[in-house]
């Protein structure tokens, strides 16, 4: 019984002590983002207008694994059925490898929902985060 215990307790020790809690986010907001003005409550807009400035900062805990990353915004397209999708704008970014926070910004001229996605250049098909947003008309 003994035994049974201790093999049990281990496993539970690695299971939990091993999770990583600290996630990668994207902050959305309408007003610049700095160290002076971000606050995780504040910063949560996800509703934005065409043509409005959308600022965002993307934090990636563990750090980019490269000297840059590939900004991605695409919109879901209404029309379709199914998950039909376009790509909006693409950017390379020049980053600091190993620094955990980008910050930027972009205007969106469709009335849609839209996803951000940062994208490693290791793996083009899996992003480290994303995160979505909508845009309306006023």
């Amino acid at each position: 019984m003994k035994k049974f215990l201790t093999i049990l307790i281990l496993v539970f020790a690695v299971f939990l002590g091993g999770c990583d809690r600290e996630k990668p986010a994207i902050f959305f907001s309408s007003h610049p983002i700095d160290k002076n003005t971000f606050n995780p409550d504040q910063v949560s807009n996800k509703n934005f207008w065409v043509g409005q400035k959308i600022y965002f900062l993307v934090y990636y805990p563990k750090g980019f694994p490269a000297n840059s990353i590939r900004l991605q915004v695409i919109t879901k397209k209404d029309d379709v059925k199914f998950y039909g999708i376009d790509i909006v704008q693409v950017r390379d970014i020049p980053v600091k490898q190993g620094s955990m926070i980008y910050r930027g910004s972009f205007c969106l001229y469709k009335n849609s929902l839209h996803y951000l996605r940062v994208f490693s250049p290791d793996d083009w098909n899996v992003p480290l985060v994303q995160d979505w947003f909508w845009v309306r008309e006023s």
